[in-house]
């Protein structure tokens, strides 16, 4: 059994903490700077690589209840709800080390950052995801601010309006397609999911009878916590506050399209007439069954079950194998390596993509 599922005095949350791993590694590279900012990275995705290289994978769970946990469900949202007030405070010691103290040279500033930028997407992005998808305003206000510190805030209405009901198909900006690599993916999804964003709220608003101007749109909160949070930046520490921030935000987004790109990649739903597609399957996204990847993404891996149930909070997703859902063969930071290298990718993935076409009957061509 899986040990996240055992109900023994709120111990079962426990493992979905791994990610917070983070937090005395970058505190170490944040002080001391030297060896740590480099280390701090690798240990942080190679720890989750190692543990899953020498433990059993997850195997077909099956569809879990609310009953299975009992009344210790509600301790799983602790690791979510504590983290949005932990990942401010990191950034802003962060930024008071740098640029008051000034204990770093730039190198050591752009490797810290960029350990900033990873935290803050695979922790920090995959909480917000897992928010957003809550139904209380405390959870959604949550993942707003997390985005938001990522300068990505836009992502909730891509992702619950659009992606969500257009995974698979063209009018999803971010299905990755057959053959397309990560550069290519991430020319057209960077600015794409902003004007989908855009758009989609614009038509959400005109429903309700409102311009698109209206206080009822979500890009003034959007914009606000962004703006507040480069205000932040630059009242700790300046100009190089701000560009820090920033650039820790770049590099998280590009993590979290890279997520985005592997999930999905070359799984597209039949188009059964012009613009209709078929109805969404556990078959049209990317299963990971590697244990300890999943601690640490709280159950992100096990996608293909997110997509079917997206009302699903993470601790109750299932893992499935190849017989419903296609398998990646590694775990997310390994496929993640391979994806920033096209011919790799391309040499890994396209067999299995063509193996999946055959299994469920689709068109062999890209």
């Amino acid at each position: 059994m899986d040990i996240a599922t055992k109900d023994s005095g709120g111990s079962a949350a426990l493992p979905y903490f791994l990610g917070w791993i983070s937090l005395p590694l970058f505190a170490l590279a944040v002080w001391y700077g030297g060896v740590w900012v480099i280390a701090g990275p690798i240990l942080f995705y190679t720890i989750p690589v190692v543990l899953d290289a020498v433990s059993e994978r997850d195997a077909e769970s099956g569809a879990r209840s609310r009953e299975e946990f009992g009344p210790e469900i509600d301790r799983f949202r602790v690791v979510l709800l504590l983290w949005p007030f932990v990942q401010l405070a990191m950034l802003v010691f962060a930024l008071y080390v740098t640029c008051v103290l000034r204990r770093h040279s730039l190198l050591e500033i752009v490797a810290l950052y960029f350990f900033a930028g990873q935290i803050t997407s695979t922790i920090g992005i995959v909480y917000a995801h897992e928010l957003m998808h809550g139904r209380s305003r405390l959870q959604i206000f949550l993942a707003d601010v997390l985005m938001a510190m990522a300068l990505y805030a836009h992502f909730r209405t891509e992702h619950l309006f659009v992606h969500h009901r257009y995974v698979g198909t063209p009018r999803d900006t971010v299905t990755a397609r057959f053959g397309e690599s990560l550069y290519g993916f991430y020319a057209r999804v960077l600015p794409g999911s902003l004007v989908s964003a855009w758009r989609i709220e614009a038509a959400r608003l005109q429903q309700r009878g409102f311009p698109v101007w209206h206080y009822a749109n979500p890009f003034w909160r959007y914009a606000g916590l962004e703006i507040a949070f480069l205000a932040l930046a630059a009242t700790v520490g300046g100009w190089l506050g701000v560009v820090l921030w920033i650039y820790q935000a770049l590099v998280a987004l590009l993590i979290l399209e890279a997520v985005n790109y592997i999930e999905h990649y070359g799984l597209m739903r039949r188009e059964i007439e012009p613009g209709r597609y078929e109805p969404l399957a556990l078959h049209h996204s990317w299963n990971s069954s590697h244990k300890f990847t999943s601690y640490l993404l709280i159950n992100l891996t096990r996608h293909p079950d997110h997509h079917y149930r997206p009302d699903y909070p993470y601790q109750l997703l299932s893992s499935y194998r190849t017989a419903s859902a296609p398998q990646m063969p590694y775990s997310y930071p390994v496929m993640l390596a391979c994806a920033f290298a096209p011919p790799v990718w391309r040499k890994m993935m396209h067999p299995r993509i063509r193996k999946w076409r055959e299994r469920y009957g689709y068109a062999s061509g890209g």
